[in-house]
């Protein structure tokens, strides 16, 4: 994952240097530097371009992976729930809070009190204690930072004690949100140097629905929807899922250019593997708020 995005970081910046040198060089004419920071900025757009295609690659494989840890996160969580007995949950819930009470704002005896409970191994009461504890710790305590430290010290002894499963798949499916949420921004950064160019065709939009396509981040349910879930259950890796899926893309892009250039009469420039004449809707971003498109420095100026 890192060397995708290494990888474009260091081509991008490598371009803009030349960029730079150009303009600053006076063994050009002004003319001359224009010329060559042209043939700069088409190789930036070309690269972009690949870019998106190696950005969608990464998003298909972080969804592959999400659902299935998804998945199994869920049926680990079920199992664990229906060995629970909530009546005696229900009792060391307001076992705790009592206990909490009588604490008050002492750190020395909510870490022992903590510390007892890690060491029974009691299921319930570590439970509780993770779940309940940011509830209702008392509300005249002045150690906030302290009661933060005791409630991630629960947490982390019930994700071990409790059903390591549940916490280890959980963490996973955080981890490819996140994944996704880094690859929008860099389709974004992807879009901004695509829409510097004249045509209105290649806009930021289209290269986010390119990336992102059939995965979507549902506020309500906390978690990612991806409406290509059956082929990551029929196909045995990420990359399957992903040819399957591009072989798709590029078929509709081609039915799309013959019915566009029979409307037009100059060809659609379709090298890159974009759709460029789709319906732009409005972008509902992932997880993150895009930037506003960045502008680069005239020549000119």
């Amino acid at each position: 994952m890192l060397d995708i995005f290494g990888k474009i970081d260091n081509v991008i910046r490598e371009i803009d240097e030349q960029v730079e040198q150009v303009k600053a060089s006076k063994e050009f004419t002004r003319e001359g530097k224009s010329k060559r920071v042209g043939v700069l900025r088409n190789i930036k757009k070309i690269k972009a371009h690949e870019f998106v295609v190696d950005l969608r690659r990464e998003a298909v494989r972080s969804a592959y992976r999400y659902v299935k840890a998804n998945e199994f996160y869920k049926r680990h969580k079920q199992e664990q729930n229906e060995k629970l007995d909530y009546g005696r949950l229900n009792y060391e819930a307001e076992a705790v809070k009592s206990l909490l009470k009588e604490i008050g704002d002492d750190p020395d005896r909510a870490m022992l009190e903590l510390e007892k409970v890690k060491l029974s191994g009691d299921v319930y009461k570590l439970k509780v204690l993770a779940e309940l504890l940011p509830a209702n710790v008392p509300s005249a305590t002045k150690l906030p930072e302290f009661w933060r430290d005791v409630v991630d010290a629960a947490r982390a002894a019930q994700s071990e004690i409790v059903n390591p499963d549940v916490a280890r798949y959980k963490n996973e499916t955080n981890e490819k949100i996140a994944e996704l949420a880094r690859i929008e921004r860099y389709a974004a950064k992807m879009g901004d140097i695509l829409e510097d160019n004249a045509s209105s065709v290649y806009v930021r939009t289209n290269v986010l629905k390119r990336v992102l396509q059939g995965i979507k981040y549902d506020r309500n349910l906390g978690e990612l929807v991806v409406d290509f879930e059956g082929l990551v259950w029929r196909k045995d890796d990420a990359e399957m899922v992903f040819d399957e899926l591009e072989k798709s893309y590029q078929e509709r892009a081609t039915r799309q250019k013959e019915i566009y250039d029979s409307f037009y009469e100059s060809p659609v420039d379709d090298r890159y593997n974009l759709v460029p004449h789709e319906e732009v809707e409005p972008y509902d971003d992932l997880l993150i708020g895009v930037p506003e498109p960045s502008e680069e420095p005239d020549l000119e100026a």
